[in-house]
């Protein structure tokens, strides 16, 4: 019986799937979510955003970039030494209190400051990923590592936002696109340089963006080698799980409920056919609600005494309770049972 644990397989090539060459990997595009806008609430401490009557105090050392995308009214504002406000098209600051989006009596006559930490690009929660077609990722289709743009995804930065992003260590993209422009190595070095990014995207990290993509039909990891891997997970918290045999899976930062297969492979495997068997293995209503995370992962596991780069199968499932992960374990036979047959 499948149980809740790692289940090493020798995986020699799915023979009677081979004439399947085309190389799938995942190419996501992986989309900035928080901002420094204005108007973002948990950038201002104090009374929430800055409402009529309020006095706003940015200390003269602090680096910002605020995108100001709502009229205001203000009755003192102390601006930075560095810094830049980026004003959306028609926008008001007056002391006239009609501008004043706040409504209700528990407002104004307040001091608030602006917290110009950056956000760490290397934290999850910064991040939504979407397909090919823009529909947005569950949580459950990436690894951890790979909620973080990897090499061969996009990263974007949307119209109408504004960052403070620190950058700790260098990033390989597919592409960089910031308000809709394009940006390779040299060009955003270039833009790092400017009144703008050097306020936006701070840090030693350099960004690496020559439009790379994965032509290794056996499939390409997020990123070579697990480095990132600790600082990414640094930055997660870990919850208790329901199941009673929680799982560990490479590139994740937590343990979960489900199932894991984990295979070695030779050059006669096919990313792609392995993805047909589970496209097919999803076609059962029975597995309705399963997720499964197919990925090469490129390090050693010390975990598994796996030394050599190796195929994983993370399956959930969205089960609650005592039950979470059931339909997971299911699937992974099913799954284990289905590249058995393939060969022989």
């Amino acid at each position: 019986m499948f149980r809740s644990r790692v289940l090493v397989l020798l995986f020699r090539g799915l023979l009677l799937l081979s004439a399947f060459t085309a190389c799938y990997s995942k190419q996501y595009t992986q989309t900035f979510v928080s901002n420094s806008n204005f108007d973002n609430p948990e950038r201002w401490v104090g009374h929430g955003v800055p409402c009529a009557e309020d006095s706003i105090v940015f200390n003269e050392d602090q680096v910002v970039s605020i995108f100001v995308q709502t009229n205001a009214s203000i009755k003192e504002l102390y601006f930075p030494l560095n810094g830049e406000f980026i004003f959306a098209d028609g926008v008001v600051w007056s002391a006239d209190e009609s501008l004043s989006p706040c409504v209700g009596d528990d407002h104004g006559d307040h001091v608030l400051t602006y917290n110009s930490d950056p956000y760490n690009w290397f934290d999850i929660g910064n991040w939504q990923g979407s397909d090919e077609n823009g529909d947005e990722l569950s949580s459950k289709d990436l690894l951890d590592i790979e909620k973080i743009p990897c090499d061969f995804d996009t990263a974007a930065f949307p119209l109408k936002q504004s960052w403070m992003v620190s950058m700790p260590e260098d990033i390989n993209l597919h592409r960089l696109v910031i308000w809709n422009q394009d940006f390779d190595s040299a060009t955003f070095s270039n833009y790092r340089t400017t009144g703008r990014g050097r306020y936006q995207f701070t840090g030693s990290g350099v960004i690496s963006a020559e439009r790379a993509i994965c032509s290794d039909v056996t499939g390409c990891a997020c990123r070579a080698g697990d480095s990132l891997q600790s600082l990414i997970c640094g930055m997660v918290t870990c919850y208790d799980v329901s199941c009673s045999l929680p799982i560990s899976a490479a590139g994740q930062c937590c343990q979960l409920c489900g199932a894991v297969l984990t295979i070695s492979y030779t050059q006669a495997y096919r990313e792609s056919a392995l993805q047909q068997l589970m496209v097919d293995l999803d076609q059962n209503v029975q597995y309705t609600g399963v997720h499964h995370i197919l990925s090469k992962i490129d390090s050693y596991s010390r975990k598994l005494e796996i030394s050599e780069p190796f195929v994983q199968v993370l399956i959930t499932d969205e089960n609650t309770g005592t039950s979470t992960g059931s339909n997971a374990k299911d699937y992974a036979t099913a799954l284990y049972n289905n590249i058995l047959a393939c060969k022989t």
